[in-house]
């Protein structure tokens, strides 16, 4: 059929199609195959969207910060909040004292 929207390919592997059934008995059997992939996509990203505000909710809840910078920014980050804690052995170090603890 004629469209100006650019057509999407899916390889029709075992999954997919156990998927499309389950999803069939639910949106109808007698809508096309097409019909049926769309409305669960459209159904699948709106649940993805509400996963992902359930998630930023319960970290915000637990006062969790994520991760909104690069690697450079991140770093910076962990510098400033730990420049307070006194040096330590290195991690090298900690692992030599737990292997010979194992010997």
């Amino acid at each position: 059929m004629p469209t100006k929207h650019a057509r999407l390919a899916l390889t029709l592997d075992p999954e997919l199609e156990a998927a499309i059934e389950r999803g069939a008995r639910v949106l109808g059997l007698d809508k096309p195959r097409a019909a049926v992939v769309r409305e669960m996509v459209l159904r699948a990203s709106e649940a993805v969207a509400q996963d992902e505000s359930d998630l930023d909710r319960y970290l915000d809840e637990r006062g969790v910060i994520r991760a909104t910078g690069n690697r450079a920014q991140a770093l910076a980050k962990v510098r400033e909040i730990t420049k307070h804690i006194p040096p330590g052995p290195s991690s090298t170090e900690i692992l030599a004292e737990i292997r010979a603890d194992r010997l």
